[in-house]
């Protein structure tokens, strides 16, 4: 478990790394940078509850918040790296929508794991 979660602090230093030039650089740094800091708690098994739950509503409503963009991007079947234009803003929401899943995935991931880990303490 400790092997996935460098490899989850990696990532997502290095996904909030890549948005140094994004337009929306500091909430892209910021949102990456917290699945990045959980999954650096997770690997020394310190699991926040409430940052947890909060960090899931966050990216959940974001995420469905930019759904409408990814189902006419999905619809539109124009491939996410073509360049955005005025014409289809959807491929730009597309593609923070789609990170927004992957954090959501993590997040949930890191969760369920706690939740684990909680059983098997009142157990033992």
């Amino acid at each position: 478990m400790k092997i996935i979660n460098v490899l989850l602090t990696i990532v997502f230093i290095l996904f909030a790394s890549f948005q140094y030039n994004d337009a929306d650089t500091v909430t892209w740094m910021l949102l990456y940078g917290f699945v990045a800091v959980m999954s650096a708690l997770a690997i020394f098994k310190r699991y926040s509850l409430p940052l947890l739950l909060a960090g899931i509503l966050v990216f959940a409503f974001y995420f469905l918040y930019l759904s409408p963009s990814i189902l006419a991007w999905i619809q539109s079947g124009d491939d996410l790296m073509d360049q955005m234009s005025t014409n289809t803003p959807y491929i730009e929401e597309s593609r923070e929508g789609l990170g927004l899943l992957l954090g959501l995935i993590v997040l949930v991931f890191h969760l369920m794991v706690r939740n684990r880990y909680a059983r098997m303490r009142k157990v033992g």
